[in-house]
């Protein structure tokens, strides 16, 4: 019944404070921009599915669904492989992925795989620079190559000499190479720019940045050590805001001109519900606190529940009925979207892959020693109740976990003697097709542009796609 609290046990649990795989709750740069609801609610009209036109029409006259991918009944077959990681993204005519071995990035030809550029060296991301959100959580788009840019860091986490390199994403052109030598504490790539921050004189801090289109230096600011430090940075809407143990303050991230000191709270992944209100994290102005909120329509709150919101990485703002909340005791909660009542509660690494039609998939991530596989878990939205479970043999990070087409889902299935393609219903379960694979290996699956579909696995990378090849 409504408001009655499930318990649901996974086998890996998850320590709260740890980084894990996917997405963690609170790292230690956590960057996200969140677009103006009204922009989004005024967007009405048909949904398309990838980039190949399909439009699901029982989804026509909504808000959006992105990351789908069409009609997975329809098998796909091997167009091509290569030597490579993870899929950063898609530009015009060139898949960007990482390198085989988990550094440095490739590009690879659209049409047959060869290598159009290769940089070695350093984590590296496909960044749009109007957005701050990492484009793998959006797999189908195809991102205009004078607005994205590939970004190679060497980390000073990683053990590293901090460095920096902004590579055209189409050609692999070295755009700059900005100068972050001196910035030992971190950096990131916010948007359209590339931020560092140095341990300055006298214990305070020296932020720094670069445009991510041009490579040259744009402005450099110094907080001093009375101010607290810099601990964490965001891009929030058309600010940059660092927090300090004395507070935060606000930079504008083109000038670097210090808008004012911020004492209110801070709002992430804020998406619209059906009924015109809305639900986001919250980040309390103190900064030890981290909220699920929901408001109405006139923007008065309707509840609040400790923990981050997650939305999953393919999301049907209608099927928002139940919110998924990761709370700060390190469980996934299942919320009641209009009373935020707890309806139930998972242990586990689990992440959400996808809410669609009353279910909600998820990604369970492999932890500590003896853990099970990684799994991808379809669980009914309202109840918490597993409808079905598949493992995979790989930790699952939150995006690049399996494909959807709205009413399936495929998963790389491994059960120790092989891996095949399992096309799943999504309610029940049930295979109704098979694809073979590529790979004998446990693997993922991301979803691509023009339905077609990319399986990794240890240095791999196999393309598969519906046309002949």
């Amino acid at each position: 019944m409504p408001g009655d609290l499930i318990e649901v046990e996974l086998d890996d649990e998850l320590d709260p404070l740890s980084d894990g795989d996917g997405r963690p709750p609170r790292p230690p740069w956590s960057l996200r921009r969140w677009a103006a609801v009204t922009a989004a609610l005024a967007t009405v009209g048909a949904v398309a599915v990838g980039t190949g036109g399909a439009v699901r029409a029982d989804l026509a006259g909504r808000l959006p669904v992105t990351g789908l991918t069409g009609d997975l009944r329809i098998p796909r077959h091997e167009l091509w492989r290569a030597d490579a990681g993870e899929v950063l993204g898609t530009v015009p005519g060139v898949l960007v992925t990482g390198g085989a071995d988990g550094t440095g990035a490739r590009g690879l030809a659209w049409q047959d795989g060869s290598t159009a550029w290769r940089h070695d060296g350093g984590r590296c991301t496909l960044n749009d620079v109007d957005d701050v959100d990492p484009v793998s959580w959006r797999g189908t788009e195809v991102l205009p190559a004078d607005r994205s840019r590939v970004v190679c860091l060497g980390l000073v986490s990683e053990g590293q000499e901090p460095s920096a390199v902004i590579l055209d994403p189409v050609t692999g052109r070295v755009v700059g190479e900005p100068d972050v030598s001196d910035a030992d504490v971190g950096v990131v790539a916010l948007g359209a720019h590339l931020v560092g921050v140095a341990d300055s004189a006298r214990g305070g801090r020296t932020v720094s940045s670069w445009s991510l289109l041009t490579g040259s230096a744009e402005w450099s600011v110094t907080v001093s050590a009375a101010d607290g430090g810099i601990g964490s940075m965001f891009a929030i809407g058309d600010r940059l805001v660092a927090t300090t143990l004395s507070g935060r303050y606000s930079f504008d991230p083109a000038t670097g001109e210090r808008i004012d000191a911020t004492a209110t709270d801070l709002t992430f992944e804020r998406r619209p519900m059906r009924d015109g209100g809305d639900v986001a994290t919250v980040w309390a102005a103190d900064g030890f606190a981290a909220s699920a909120v929901a408001t109405g329509a006139d923007g008065t709150e309707r509840w609040s529940v400790g923990g981050y919101y997650l939305p999953p990485s393919v999301d049907d703002p209608w099927s928002r009925d139940v919110v998924p909340v990761y709370s700060s005791a390190g469980a996934l909660l299942g919320v009641d979207a209009a009373t935020g009542d707890v309806r139930w509660r998972m242990s586990g690494a689990s992440f959400p892959l996808l809410q669609m039609a009353g279910v909600i998939a998820l990604t369970s991530v492999a932890t500590g020693e003896g853990a099970s596989p990684g799994a991808v878990i379809a669980v009914d939205a309202a109840t918490g109740v597993v409808l079905w479970r598949q493992d995979t043999g790989v930790d699952q990070p939150r995006a690049g976990a399996a494909v959807s087409d709205g009413a399936r889902l495929a998963v790389a299935e491994h059960d120790g003697g092989g891996t095949r393609i399992a096309v799943h219903d999504l309610h029940d379960g049930t295979v109704v097709t098979t694809w073979p694979s590529a790979l004998d290996d446990p693997s993922r699956l991301v979803p691509l542009p023009a339905n077609r579909v990319a399986q990794v696995a240890d240095g791999t990378l196999v393309v598969l796609g519906e046309e002949a090849r």
